[in-house]
């Protein structure tokens, strides 16, 4: 893992070094466009084989997003807001919860059904049952062997306590890019409002 992150850091931080070079011939919006079409796709491209990795070898692909705000002299509300350029972190949090809809609602390979099950809707009506009942008809199985991990809350599998709870209106995009945009969307929101998005387990 180490090994592929290095990889990345290789191609992508010339290219970085370059954008911030031109800094004062281009307008801001520009220069986050470079980022966008050069360097952004690198660095999620390894997103699915990377995220169940340590915070300490994430935190090496995040921080060249970090750097490049700060060069700019951009916070981390303004890139959500002004550019639309969320955290990796959170980014990377969108690309898994789009595998998981391509799962439940589109065509997927039969080996990815099977891996991540759907789960059973209680069918009696309690008061436990209805304070904790599923937001949407798409649950997921919670593998619950491992569930108490550092690596399981971290991977994939971790993602999917946070998929179940999801809001149906959120799953209402008819394609995974609709999906990712809708949560995208709901995610500047809730930034500009300054609250936190408990689905993500994190603050934009």
């Amino acid at each position: 893992m180490a090994l592929e992150i290095d990889r990345v850091l290789a191609k992508v931080n010339p290219k970085v070094k370059v954008i911030l070079r031109t800094e004062g011939f281009y307008r801001t919006s520009s220069l986050i466009q470079q980022f966008r079409a050069h360097v952004l796709p690198l660095l999620e491209c390894t997103s699915g084989a990377c995220f169940h990795a340590a915070a300490s070898c994430l935190g090496k692909l995040d921080w060249v997003q970090t750097k490049l705000l700060r060069e700019l002299g951009l916070s981390m509300e303004q890139a959500v807001l002004e550019f639309r350029l969320a955290l990796l972190p959170f980014r990377r949090r969108i690309w898994m919860l789009g595998f998981l809809y391509k799962i439940r609602r589109c065509p997927a390979h039969p080996v990815f059904s099977t891996l991540f099950p759907a789960s059973e809707v209680l069918r009696y009506h309690t008061k436990h049952v209805l304070r904790n009942a599923p937001s949407h008809p798409w649950q997921i199985s919670v593998f619950c062997e491992f569930a108490h991990s550092e690596q399981f809350h971290r991977s994939i599998f971790g993602m999917v306590h946070g998929w179940n709870h999801l809001p149906h209106a959120d799953l209402s995009a008819d394609s995974v890019s609709g999906f990712r945009r809708l949560l995208t969307r709901i995610a500047s929101r809730e930034c500009e409002t300054g609250s936190k998005w408990t689905c993500f387990s994190m603050t934009l």
